[in-house]
């Protein structure tokens, strides 16, 4: 009987692998001009788990900092704001996107070309860790 039960689950190695807890997806920052230090990212963030993830803390090797942003249109004016806490919602995925939510970039150290890719790792509030890649590229928006 054992035996029948382990040839059952035999050929399944590798079918089914389960997506990672949180991904980041299609992430992008537009090409800086010459002498900008500052500069935007825009992706998607997929949370897979069955709880909010909440974003802890953003790191890039080629800044000296990340902050999530928020576009609002207040008295009249469309106005840039940072956003302490973000949280994506359990089996959902976040935009962040030109006029939205996105990520500022500040303080970057070598300027990225064109066609360029650089790591950005995301911390959630509970240990979670999410890495992806930053595509550089002209951006019409």
């Amino acid at each position: 009987m054992l035996f029948m039960a382990a040839l059952a689950g035999c050929g399944n190695e590798g079918a089914g692998v389960a997506p990672p807890d949180i991904e980041i997806e299609s992430a992008v920052m537009p090409v800086l001009a010459p002498g900008q230090t500052t500069a935007a990212i825009y992706l998607s963030i997929r949370n897979n788990t069955d709880e909010p993830a909440v974003v802890n803390y953003i790191y890039a090797a080629i800044s000296d900092h990340i902050e999530v942003h928020r576009n609002i249109y207040e008295e009249g004016m469309m106005k840039m704001r940072p956003v302490p806490h973000v949280s994506i919602p359990a089996h959902g995925t976040m935009q962040f996107a030109p006029n939205g939510y996105h990520l500022m970039v500040f303080g970057i150290s070598s300027t990225p070309s064109a066609g360029d890719q650089f790591s950005l790792t995301i911390e959630f509030e509970g240990g979670r860790v999410a890495t992806g890649n930053v595509n550089v590229r002209p951006l019409a928006l």
